[in-house]
């Protein structure tokens, strides 16, 4: 969502010189650095409810936690999340020509 509202700074970004290929890039890699952040917060959301829901006399078992290898997989499926949401929409925005990107309403 914020790479189709973000169309008219690509194009004003064309206008001020970057080329084709910069754009998927910066729209990308903020795609990412969003989705990274949403998944240290569901990270640490997730310890703490597991934690909390593992104590005795709740039902679940006492042995329940978050391991390493769980937090790894979670960070890497939010980065991959952020990548292919990202790419359609930054292939778009960058291949629009500059008068159409100003003319975009999203």
């Amino acid at each position: 969502m914020s790479i189709r509202e973000r169309t008219r700074e690509v194009a004003v970004l064309r206008t001020l010189g970057f080329t084709r290929e910069k754009h998927p890039q910066l729209l990308l890699s903020e795609s990412i650095a969003i989705l990274s952040m949403g998944g240290l917060v569901g990270v640490a959301l997730g310890t703490l409810v597991v934690k909390a829901m593992s104590r005795p006399g709740i039902g679940l078992p006492v042995s329940m936690h978050m391991t390493t290898a769980t937090t790894l997989v979670v960070m890497l499926v939010a980065a991959v999340v952020g990548l292919v949401s990202g790419l359609i929409p930054s292939y778009r925005a960058s291949n629009l020509g500059i008068v159409d990107a100003l003319r975009y309403i999203g």
